[in-house]
């Protein structure tokens, strides 16, 4: 029976200048891969025919030196396709066989067209490489073929959990009696229209990428391009006047200067030994701006208070900025005029630590930058709003800026205080008091009221300068023995009492992270030193503020660091076997940094994952706990492949940019 397909039949498919070359031939000895993820491909061929995007778009794509496939690394439920050009080098009857992890079809076509194509053998659920007689359907009945005739020939298969494979092989004149694998030097590649392999892959400036300075710009060329014609201008269609060279390098410096803080569209045409123009796509890039920029926090989002009840402020400092003036309070005008106290001063650093502040509070910041040639950039006005973090038991962390949550301290004192921030204090010393037990602080209007609530909150409406003995329980939930708190403002405050059983509740301890300039290198640390000194660093690493919370205890594990000094890079582990082997077999190459943190590995109530990616084009990993950039990178497959969760943390970032 034929295969019933839905290709676009290319009739005499060719390229530009066909007359010189045989545009089918480009990428002789190799056979085009195509891949598909996610849309519900699981073990059945069926999966893969009813996704989305297949047959014309795949995910990723390669070129394979024949039509073996091993599977793919931490990669599952996908589905692929092999297809292109069989010439056998001898005339006479040829038997055809398949092996697949999972469900596998072997299809050849009666000659060069597809749609000529049939099913020769099929394999039904596993097997593994190189067994070609597990089940009778493996094997062709013989097939006449002619010596330097091109057959079409296809291979489908789908993996749904642990190895995916596949193998096509034959036997024949020139080959032998017994089924080897189709080797590449009989073979050429199905060319699509437009051909993505054909084209120029992985720009840099990666596609996106913003602060760029003084670039030169590169790509990957093509295995069949001879020359590279390149294009740049302002406007994503870029037409005959933003041509600007060809070149026989995979290298282009703009001769004119880029302007501060515009968006430039590029794009390669690469172009083969036969003349043959293959388009590429459009890029872009933004040049780093004179003006400060990538606040952190981001404009209008809200910013976490810990213990300090400080924030930290970074910026991105504008180009040829050798000084950063920075003006921070509570009124947007006073700001925006750099009146009214608000002038923080001159400085060098591209951060300032604002605080203590006030939760609950919108906070306005600007940063003029200080150019070297003495002219002023004036900033933009930038604002966030201060939220407490707020830490249960078995919860995780949540946002509680609603009710001006701040967290406290519990413990047994003769008479401790709360002022006028929130914090308890002995009455005494007036030192801020430590303790196993935490509590919150929230606005709470109406009557005096005393209200026992289930989740082991103990909430009072006070009376300022009023004294109040305390003893709570609830539901297992209990404040230290009769104590007095004496309460010095009009405020309500709600306790989470300390657990009488279980393990502490865990304290939270933020990780600040940072990212190179072109997005695809990490670096994590919950050392405060460690982030400061980076920060007064002038050096390639932007500052994405608290990346994700942890704990610094119960249950937690080391999170270890290893640092790659040729290639700059760093790699996490909360795995010991990873540490182990890292240590025993590359030492030379990654150098062991110690305990970067500590973090779950495995799922605790509140946690989020953070995923590990690995990308070959860029020899380097990427973390992220943002859902949004996970599916960035999975979306990314030629550049970026999923390789495990790398552990489990609170999702309280401050952002996710």
């Amino acid at each position: 029976m034929y295969r019933e397909l839905s290709y676009v039949v290319l009739a005499g498919l060719v390229l530009a200048g066909v007359e010189r070359v045989d545009a089918q031939e480009l990428g002789k000895g190799n056979i085009l891969f195509e891949y598909w993820w996610d849309g519900g491909i699981g073990g059945n061929l069926d999966t893969i025919r009813n996704h989305p995007d297949f047959p014309d778009k795949p995910g990723a794509s390669e070129w394979w030196q024949s039509m073996s496939r091993a599977d793919l690394p931490y990669t599952n439920r996908f589905g692929a396709r092999a297809r292109g050009y069989l010439t056998p080098p001898q005339t006479g009857d040829y038997t055809f066989w398949v092996y697949g992890d999972d469900d596998g079809e072997l299809y050849l076509s009666t000659d060069d067209r597809p749609i000529n194509s049939m099913l020769v053998a099929e394999t039904s659920g596993w097997t593994a490489a190189n067994d070609w007689y597990k089940s009778g359907t493996q094997k062709s009945s013989p097939r006449p073929l002619m010596a330097g005739q091109r057959y079409y020939i296809e291979a489908l298969y789908v993996d749904d959990i642990e190895a995916g494979l596949v193998g096509a092989g034959w036997s024949g004149p020139g080959i032998g009696a017994d089924p080897v694998v189709i080797d590449g030097k009989y073979l050429s590649p199905f060319i699509r229209t437009p051909e993505p392999l054909l084209q120029a892959q992985t720009p840099v400036p990666a596609p996106g990428a913003v602060d760029v300075v003084n670039p030169v710009l590169t790509w990957t060329a093509s295995a069949a391009a001879f020359m590279h014609e390149v294009y740049l201008g302002t406007h994503p269609v870029l037409g005959p006047v933003d041509y600007k060279d060809r070149k026989t390098d995979a290298a282009y410096f703009p001769t004119q200067p880029l302007t501060p803080g515009t968006t430039y569209y590029w794009r390669v045409d690469e172009v083969d030994a036969a003349g043959t123009k293959h388009v590429g796509d459009v890029w872009s890039f933004t040049v780093m701006p004179l003006t400060a920029h990538q606040p952190i926090p981001s404009n209008g989002d809200s910013a976490y208070l810990y213990t300090d009840r400080k924030v930290l402020l970074a910026w991105t400092a504008g180009f040829s900025a050798v000084r950063h003036h920075v003006y921070f309070g509570q009124s947007d005008s006073d700001v925006a005029k750099g009146t009214g106290a608000t002038d923080m001063g001159s400085q060098a650093g591209t951060n300032f630590m604002a605080g203590p502040l006030i939760p609950g509070t919108t906070y306005y910041w600007r940063v003029d930058e200080v150019l070297a040639n003495k002219m002023v950039a004036p900033g933009q006005l930038w604002r966030f709003k201060t939220v407490n973090m707020r830490v249960r038991p078995g919860m995780g962390s949540s946002d509680d800026s609603e009710n001006n949550h701040s967290d406290i301290s519990i413990v047994a004192a003769p008479t401790p205080r709360v002022d006028l921030n929130g914090y308890l204090r002995d009455a005494v010393t007036g030192n801020e008091i430590e303790g196993a037990g935490r509590g919150k602080v929230s606005l709470l209007p109406g009557p005096l009221s005393k209200v026992t609530y289930p989740d082991g909150y103990y909430w009072i409406q006070p009376v300022k300068g009023a004294m109040y003995n305390v003893n709570v329980e609830a539901n297992g939930y209990v404040a230290p023995p009769t104590f007095q708190l004496t309460l010095y403002s009009d405020t309500a405050w709600d306790f989470l009492l300390q657990p009488t059983v279980g393990p502490d509740p865990p304290l939270t301890c933020p990780v600040y992270g940072f990212r190179s300039l072109d997005g695809s290198k990490c670096f994590f640390t919950a050392n405060e030193s460690d982030r400061d000194k980076l920060l007064s660093l002038a050096n390639d690493w932007i500052y994405k503020g608290v990346v994700f919370c942890t704990a610094d205890k119960g249950g937690v594990k080391d999170v270890h660091h290893f640092r790659h000094d040729w290639k700059n890079t760093h790699f996490y582990t909360i795995k010991d076997d990873e540490k182990n082997y890292l240590i025993a077999n590359f030492s030379v190459a990654w150098k062991y940094e110690g305990v970067a943190f500590r973090a779950y590995d495995t799922p605790v109530g509140g946690t989020s994952p953070v995923y590990r990616f690995w990308s070959d084009t860029l020899e380097r990993h990427f973390y992220t706990i943002c859902e949004a950039e996970r599916r960035e990178k999975e979306a990314n497959r030629n550049v970026w492949t999923p390789e495990s969760i790398a552990w489990y943390a609170f999702g309280c970032m401050d952002n996710c940019n």
